[in-house]
């Protein structure tokens, strides 16, 4: 949950009663910083085709989630990689797997 959700973007007494509300319930909520960014104009009509406006922070959030979520991929391919780069499977290692490997009919 975020933070603005549940208190909205008050400040001063409701901001103390909203985190004293949270801490009591253990509600989790992330505070989201404001970031500024360049796009150029073609991409941003590309976004706003299929988001509109009003959802760019919930796109550029989704899509930064995505690419890590990826680059995290590709590092433990990476990884898997050297690991057999360094350390090759031997002749017979897997033979007892072959069995298993069998699909029914």
């Amino acid at each position: 949950m975020q933070f603005t959700e549940y208190v909205g973007n008050g400040t001063g007494l409701w901001y103390v009663i909203a985190i004293t509300i949270c801490i009591r319930r253990r509600v989790r909520f992330r505070l989201m910083r404001t970031v500024q960014i360049t796009v150029d104009a073609a991409l941003l009509r590309r976004i706003d085709k299929h988001c509109g406006e009003r959802n760019r922070s919930a796109f550029f959030r989704k899509a930064a989630e995505l690419l890590l979520e990826k680059l995290k991929i590709e590092e433990l391919e990476r990884r898997d990689r050297e690991g057999y780069r360094r350390c090759p499977v031997t002749s017979g290692e897997f033979d007892v797997w072959q069995t298993e490997q069998v699909w029914p009919d």
